[in-house]
């Protein structure tokens, strides 16, 4: 996309700069919501669909989008540090200046490498071309979570026990953010136009469903886990475990995917047959050893859910 210049008529300068500002929109509003997902312990959503559209309006504006995708990017990790903490200070905009330069610098090197490697138009309509999105974009998506996550370590927002988890999180969500988003910005403002057009319905809605049925399966997903926080936090841990508050975390992973499988198949059922029993009363006595034991729940629960204050940044 050239720069508006001098010689710009003042039609083309405005929709040029509608399309910008229609870019740092679309990065802020569909960040926010995807930060809705966001994986406790961790700083990042299991899909991140700013990061495609970013890429995508590099491969297509090229980059004179650069500066608008970084607007975007700030403006999202700002709001989303005030919403948490109610106030913006010195480290929250570090971190956010910090995410939106790597995610800038990811939409540049995955921009100008599918621009170099496919070509723009870019038809997408051979296996060659097909293979090399699908091999280059988890490989430029590294980028993001490997810059972002080393500053936040740095500015001392992220643990080191929580690095590794938030970086494959990250990393996972940015590459299904430009295998689902990018097709999908190329249906709305791709070249070469017709065709693209001509794939809306078999392209782009299959996409737009399959992200629906993604995100409706991560949040029952979340909301059993909940529940199985609270009855963790009910429930008295057997002796040999109460000064252990890891252990929930650590006994429970193969738990709760077979009960999110069955409550998934067959949920609704059971609640319609099987009337609410009544919910276990917690207990306390004087000695002490009963008090750690809660204590310890209380952290496991806590362990099981995540710390909620750090779950929205982008983070």
């Amino acid at each position: 996309m050239p720069r508006i210049g001098r010689h710009t008529p003042p039609s083309e300068a405005g929709g040029r700069l509608f399309a910008h500002l229609s870019l740092t929109l679309a990065y802020v509003v569909t960040g926010k919501l995807a930060l809705l997902l966001a994986v406790p312990p961790g700083y990042a959503s299991p899909i991140f669909p700013p990061a495609g559209i970013a890429v995508a309006s590099i491969l297509i504006g090229g980059s004179a989008t650069l500066p608008w995708i970084f607007i975007g990017s700030l403006l999202l990790n700002v709001w989303t540090g005030y919403s948490v903490s109610q106030q913006v200070d010195a480290t929250g905009c570090a971190a956010a200046i910090v995410i939106a330069a790597a995610s800038m610098g990811q939409a540049a090197v995955g921009g100008f490498a599918l621009r170099r490697a496919i070509g723009y138009p870019a038809p997408l309509d051979n296996s060659r071309d097909l293979s090399l999105f699908l091999t280059l974009s988890p490989l430029f998506c590294l980028t993001s979570a490997t810059l972002s996550l080393a500053g936040l370590l740095t500015l001392g927002v992220v643990h080191l026990t929580d690095l590794a988890a938030s970086w494959i999180s990250w990393w996972i969500g940015d590459t299904l953010g430009v295998l689902l988003v990018l097709p999908l910005m190329l249906v709305i403002a791709g070249e070469p136009r017709a065709l693209w057009r001509s794939r809306a319905r078999p392209v782009a809605l299959p996409m737009l469903l399959f992200f629906a049925l993604f995100a409706a399966i991560f949040i029952r997903v979340s909301k059993w886990e909940h529940e199985e926080a609270l009855l963790e936090f009910r429930a008295p841990l057997p002796a040999d475990h109460r000064q252990d508050p890891g252990w929930a975390r650590r006994t429970g992973g193969i738990c709760r995917a077979i009960r999110a499988i069955f409550q998934w198949a067959v949920g609704p059922v059971a609640e319609r047959v099987s009337p609410p029993g009544p919910e276990p009363a917690a207990t306390l006595s004087d000695d002490p050893g009963s008090q750690m034991g809660a204590t310890n729940r209380v952290s496991a629960a806590r362990d099981i859910r995540g710390r909620p204050t750090k779950r929205s940044a982008r983070v």
